[in-house]
């Protein structure tokens, strides 16, 4: 969908869904959001989608919001200003993609949660418990400028197509839309959060076919890797 048909004030809530009681619970959150005037809402689950970055595609056809949150079923937001505080955020037009934790650094091992330099916060279950995950909190910008941010949330204010030729499953299509955001000269960032906005109910990551994702990412982006990432 080009630029000049996108509603700049309507933002779409995407989630691929292949578990509704889990959607259903997602969607009782964004339905408390407070909303600002004069922007529509619109919720757009994607079902039956054969990877994250097809579902995901599928939504920039069918949805002419200008802002895009693309969200896990399991993830609820639970700041009831999210709205506010995203669409304040994007009102810096260099920004292209936002979210609530990711890092400044990419390892030898292309996962981001390894880099020691990671900001942000959110409360998730990765490692079998529900627990509060806090980087960096002491920031005095508005905003960090990152590499890369988890896939659990992804907020945009510009379409750019997901990589689905590359990522074909649900594995690394995060830091791929990120780097795609950098490669277009957008800013990818995580703003700075006073509470924890959202609750990810994932359980331990399951991790199959992810190395095998891995070593395509390395193959594309491994010359942007140097590139893009901060020396912090």
């Amino acid at each position: 969908m080009s630029r000049d048909m996108t509603d700049d004030n309507k933002i779409c809530f995407v989630t691929c869904v292949n578990n509704e009681t889990l959607y259903e619970k997602c969607l009782s959150f964004l339905k408390q959001l407070i909303v600002p005037p004069n922007i529509t809402v619109e919720y757009k689950a994607v079902r039956d989608a054969s990877s994250m970055c097809e579902g995901y595609n599928t939504a920039i056809k069918e949805s002419d919001a200008r802002y895009k949150v693309y969200l896990h079923q399991d993830v609820y937001i639970t700041y009831s200003y999210f709205i506010h505080r995203l669409l304040k955020l994007f009102e810096e037009r260099t920004i292209g993609l936002a979210g609530v934790i990711g890092a400044q650094t990419l390892p030898e091992s292309c996962v981001w949660w390894e880099s020691g330099y990671r900001y942000g916060r959110v409360i998730d279950s990765s490692s079998g418990f529900l627990l509060e995950q806090k980087h960096r909190l002491h920031l005095k910008n508005k905003y960090e400028e990152v590499v890369a941010v988890d896939g659990l949330i992804m907020a945009t204010q510009y379409d750019l197509p997901w990589r689905a030729d590359l990522f074909k499953g649900w594995h690394f299509y995060d830091v791929s839309q990120c780097l795609e955001f950098r490669r277009a000269g957008f800013k990818v960032v995580v703003p700075m959060q006073p509470c924890s906005q959202v609750t990810h109910v994932c359980g331990v990551t399951e991790l199959a076919g992810y190395f095998e994702y891995r070593d395509i990412f390395r193959a594309e982006y491994g010359a942007d890797i140097l590139k893009f990432q901060f020396n912090p």
